[in-house]
């Protein structure tokens, strides 16, 4: 037996799980999350195919559960939380680090995170710079008004990891719909495997086809480092750079949208950005806080018996940790519900905690000051094309977000 969204369950008093925020309050978590964190922070919930696991929502556990090499990250645990059919469809296809356990987890982390190194990032900046300014132009001459989220906020992230990873900017729509199918809740088992084994087939072609012609990409680096050293398999590799492809544009092209949507709607804290753009990473860790776009949380599977919040959670239990709720927790933020450009936020867990913190964090971030300095600089006038209420919030999806954005100046 499945619920809709948000119902609760006929049984047990139960919750459904996960919960879709208020269209009429789409910044804010679900008032039940909210309940839940004051009352019983550390709860069963009732997924959608029956299956019953723990919900952390306060900070304090959250950093707790995804500080502990205990809970494993497996999806092919049993009891492995996931968020409909089609995100189950991927237990036993996704194979990439995300749902490794030490050590192979470290090891295949490790071959990717110098390239995310703060000396790198830098090196990137200016290449960054040119493809926002470019972006940028390519929206002036659309005429005005123009879907920021598609000329901007896509296009950016997308010539980014394209550039990194070596792949034509033409084969990206056929990526980009990948990772629409793969992160939608509504999204068809079947859809997801075919979209999921092709973007595979993609990947090893690409692969067997820098064997014999490597070049100054990424991917060409950890083949000639690693596979052809035999630490590694082509096939590893292939759901490997899977990953962070399709990690590496998707998220931050919804942050980019969210963010500009915010700073329009509080425009004393975007006057203070354009008065002085050092104040730029601060904001945008508050936005980061404040939106928390992976808003169903991360998934983990007990390895043996544990305590958290005070809870026993055993052996082979889900547990589901919620950023969205752990980044309002009172106890670590005052007055969390408010956004707050003078807050000290930059403790938040928008992008995880433990040893899987999203390992393109620090890409994410570059990215995300250059665009919002940029795009008030050289429009200073920017503003929305419709009323604040018209904006389609994107509820029933793995991240939170928009799927269109139409601004003038």
């Amino acid at each position: 037996m499945t619920q809709a969204p948000g119902s609760e369950c006929p049984f047990k008093g139960l919750s459904s799980y996960p919960i879709p925020r208020d269209p009429a309050c789409p910044f804010e978590p679900p008032a039940t999350i909210t309940r839940l964190r004051h009352e019983h922070p550390v709860s069963k919930v009732r997924l959608w195919d029956g299956n019953e696991v723990w919900l952390l929502t306060r900070m304090s556990d959250v950093r707790a559960m995804l500080g502990d090499d205990r809970f494993s990250s497996q999806s092919v645990h049993e009891h492995f939380p996931t968020w409909s059919a089609a995100i189950k469809a991927q237990k036993t296809t996704n194979t990439s680090f995300l749902r490794k356990d030490k050590p192979e987890h470290s090891y295949e982390r490790k071959l990717w995170q110098a390239f995310f190194a703060p000396a790198n990032i830098a090196a990137l900046r200016p290449e960054i710079q040119g493809l926002v300014d470019h972006a940028i132009d390519q929206m002036i001459a659309a005429g005005k008004p123009v879907d920021l989220c598609r000329t901007l906020a896509l296009a950016v992230p997308t010539g980014v990891i394209s550039k990194l990873l070596g792949i034509p900017e033409s084969d990206m729509p056929f990526i980009q719909n990948v990772g629409t199918t793969r992160t939608g809740i509504n999204s068809t088992p079947q859809a997801v495997q075919k979209s999921l084994t092709d973007l595979h087939a993609y990947w090893m072609k690409r692969i067997q086809e820098r064997l014999t012609n490597p070049g100054d990409d990424l991917i060409s680096k950890l083949i000639t480092e690693e596979v052809k050293t035999g630490h590694t398999t082509a096939e590893n590799l292939a759901s490997m750079s899977i990953l962070v492809l399709l990690a590496g544009f998707g998220t931050t092209a919804d942050m980019i949208a969210m963010s500009t949507l915010v700073l329009l709607q509080n425009p004393q804290t975007l006057a203070k950005l354009k008065a002085d753009a050092s104040r730029t990473p601060a904001i945008l860790d508050e936005i980061l806080r404040y939106t928390s776009i992976a808003q169903h949380g991360l998934a983990r599977v007990a390895l043996e018996d544990i305590e958290i919040g005070g809870q026993l959670i055993r052996a082979g239990e889900g547990v589901v940790a919620n950023l969205a709720s752990a980044n309002r927790d009172e106890e670590f933020f005052s007055n969390p519900d408010r956004f707050d450009d003078e807050r000290e936020s930059r403790f938040h867990v928008a992008f995880g905690s433990g040893s899987h913190v999203c390992i393109g964090a620090p890409l994410a971030r570059a990215e995300l000051q250059i665009v919002i300095d940029t795009l008030f600089r050289r429009l200073p006038d920017l503003r929305l094309a419709v009323p604040m209420d018209a904006v389609k919030y994107r509820l029933e999806h793995l991240f939170f977000g928009v799927d269109e954005l139409l601004v003038e100046w």
